[in-house]
């Protein structure tokens, strides 16, 4: 009971993790939002300089810098939070922390291991679930009652590596999506530069092309540490 109670503080924790990668993407629509802003206007401004509608389209481009002023102000305080999103690595880790009973307080019979051993360590975690059968000793003292302790331990242990598997993959998919809208709105800089040629508002079009490239980088640093899970995890994610 200990230990599930352990596993269960731990996937709360996941959870709040997972929250935490909704709600920068959450966030992230408003900067999104407020950079698409800034280029509808920037295009409308050059082709209609002298229409009347200037004043209008100046607005957009006021209101897509506020959005995304927001957009990064949210995102910079999730950074700092008390529960911000820790490292991949430190995920995994603490993971496998938690199954340590799975060593030394559960008894379990080892099946011979595969010959392919995973690289990382949440696919060793994973296929080391299905390779332990679980036994009791002949003790007639609770016995169905100590079997049903050991399989609801062995269930938890096997949620409990699901639930890093989705908070990973949550953080990769935010990276994703930043990597996407990055690389997105540099091209759209650089069209803009390449079809209306060099003036005073390509200061907005490198603005444009600044942000994506940042935020390409910063997606790409949240997506890189998962790129290995993507590649071993259908041998490990049947683990019932």
């Amino acid at each position: 009971a200990y230990w599930r109670n352990t596993m269960s503080r731990w996937r709360t924790r996941l959870a709040c993790y997972r929250t935490d990668f909704a709600l920068v993407r959450t966030r992230f629509s408003l900067l999104r939002g407020g950079l698409g802003l800034i280029t509808i206007g920037r295009t409308l401004l050059h082709l209609h300089s002298g229409n009347s509608l200037a004043l209008f389209y100046w607005i957009m481009i006021a209101a897509g810098f506020g959005l995304v002023v927001l957009g990064l102000a949210g995102y910079a305080r999730i950074k700092r939070s008390v529960v911000s999103p820790p490292h991949y690595q430190t995920i995994v880790e603490v993971t496998s922390a938690s199954l340590y009973f799975l060593e030394n307080y559960q008894f379990a019979e080892r099946k011979p291991i595969e010959s392919t051993t995973p690289q990382t360590m949440l696919a060793r975690l994973a296929n080391m679930l299905p390779n332990c059968c679980v036994f009791i000793d002949s003790s007639l003292d609770n016995k169905v009652r100590s079997y049903l302790a050991h399989e609801r331990n062995s269930l938890a242990a096997q949620r409990t590596v699901a639930a890093c598997y989705r908070t990973v993959y949550s953080r990769a998919r935010t990276g994703l999506s930043f990597i996407r809208t990055g690389v997105s709105f540099t091209s759209i800089g650089l069209g803009l530069i390449g079809y209306f040629g060099v003036g005073w508002m390509t200061l907005l079009d490198t603005f444009l092309i600044s942000a994506g490239l940042l935020l390409a980088v910063d997606g790409f640093i949240w997506y890189w540490p998962v790129r290995k899970e993507q590649c071993e995890a259908s041998k490990c994610a049947i683990i019932a």
